[in-house]
């Protein structure tokens, strides 16, 4: 299972982050919606 799955579970329990860094793992289109529609900055590699 990839990385984001699990995140995009935990995500909610978590404070809420201004930016995420992440790799390969968690580039998704709808894992990185969600971050976009939170207000989350995202840097994924």
């Amino acid at each position: 299972m990839s990385d984001y799955k699990c995140a995009a579970l935990m995500i909610d329990a978590l404070p809420r982050p201004d930016a995420m860094l992440g790799d390969w793992d968690y580039d998704a289109d709808r894992f990185r919606d969600d971050l976009i529609a939170r207000g989350i900055t995202q840097c994924i590699f």
